[in-house]
């Protein structure tokens, strides 16, 4: 049966943490009360450079997820505007006594090291307050020669990655802090505005993408709501540094901890797919049509209840750059059916769309 689409144009769900942890036998477990695993890194890195946030559409999977299949795990991969997506499925975020699980699936180096730092900030905060004194505070200008925009990180010396990696002898040193902050694909609000507008796109449709703006929304200077996060951060969170193309057997694991804690699962690869497309010259040893097939394979390896995607509809003249349609593939959640899904028989599925 091939899952329902609902595109749109412009996902944490409650869950428990077991008291008792799972045999060992499992790659992925709860142990000393938080999520680990045990499955070796992809054999297939990458360097590409993370998004702070992201630069999707603002998810809208809460319109069509069923609240009586909660809890979930949900998989997604990028920045941290997952959260966001969490968020909006779990309203109100007071309970202490549901949490959902997050798993990060994303093969970069950067990205990892973007989420290490984001968890250890978790972990080192007892308030909000705490928090975001730790949180890069960026601000943007324009060169007057080349007119290219540039970033720069107001509270550099606060944040002690940034304060002592300015100080060394090697810029590449601070660069490299830079990058694992993510702090050069940040932007301010009127930045990015001007850049979604050149685009014939509506910013309200999209997140903001200075990462301290950001989590200023998430919390609403509500504590409680920190707590909510906190937690979720350091018991049910974690990253996989897997492929989603490559690497089956990482998803294998996840349906195995799903089924195991009976969590049924949401996907969220983003634009994955059409950012992974073999580009003329690239010397991709698989082509578009084989990757669709291998990414599909995997995702429907853990049978999500939902699989949220991201594309880019409108030509521009960055393709696969910036996403500006969130697909949504529903299986049992909109027909009632059960049963498996199937992998569809090309990437382009634009023909199976329906309206909500």
């Amino acid at each position: 049966m091939m899952p329902s689409v609902l595109t749109e144009t412009s996902c944490s769900y409650t869950g428990d943490t077991p008291e008792k942890a799972p045999p060992e036998k499992h790659a992925i477990l709860w142990k000393n009360g938080k999520l680990v695993s045990t499955i070796p890194p992809t054999q297939y890195p990458s360097q590409y450079i993370n998004f702070a946030v992201g630069n999707d559409p603002i998810s809208q999977a809460e319109k069509y997820a069923d609240p009586a299949l909660r809890p979930f795990t949900v998989i997604a991969t990028g920045g941290v505007q997952c959260l966001a997506n969490l968020a909006n499925l779990n309203q109100p975020l007071h309970d202490q006594s549901k949490i959902p699980v997050l798993m990060i699936v994303d093969n970069s180096d950067m990205t990892e090291h973007f989420w290490n730092l984001v968890s250890t900030t978790f972990e080192t905060s007892e308030n909000i307050a705490q928090f975001m004194q730790k949180i890069p505070d960026i601000d943007c200008g324009r060169d007057k020669e080349s007119g290219r925009m540039y970033v720069f990180v107001k509270n550099r010396d606060e944040i002690p990655l940034l304060r002592e990696s300015y100080n060394h002898k090697d810029p590449a040193v601070y660069h490299d802090a830079l990058f694992r902050w993510a702090v050069t694909e940040q932007k301010t609000d009127s930045f990015r505005e001007e850049e979604l507008l050149s685009l014939k796109l509506d910013p309200k449709k999209y997140r903001t993408m200075h990462l301290k703006q950001f989590f200023t929304e998430l919390f609403s200077s509500d504590e409680a709501q920190f707590q909510w996060f906190k937690k979720l951060m350091e018991t049910n969170f974690l990253f996989l540094k897997q492929c989603w193309i490559r690497d089956g057997n990482c998803f294998q694991e996840i349906k195995a901890f799903c089924d195991q804690h009976k969590l049924p699962a949401i996907a969220y690869p983003s634009n994955i797919l059409e950012m992974s497309a073999p580009h003329p010259g690239s010397g991709a040893d698989i082509s578009q049509t084989t990757i669709g097939e291998m990414m599909w394979k995997n995702i429907m390896t853990i049978s999500p209840v939902m699989t949220v995607t991201t594309r880019q509809s409108m030509p521009n003249e960055d393709p696969g750059f910036q996403p500006d349609t969130t697909d949504y593939y529903l299986d049992s959640i909109s027909s009632g059916k059960t049963g498996g899904n199937k992998i569809p028989d090309s990437p382009d599925f634009t023909e199976s769309t329906i309206t909500p």
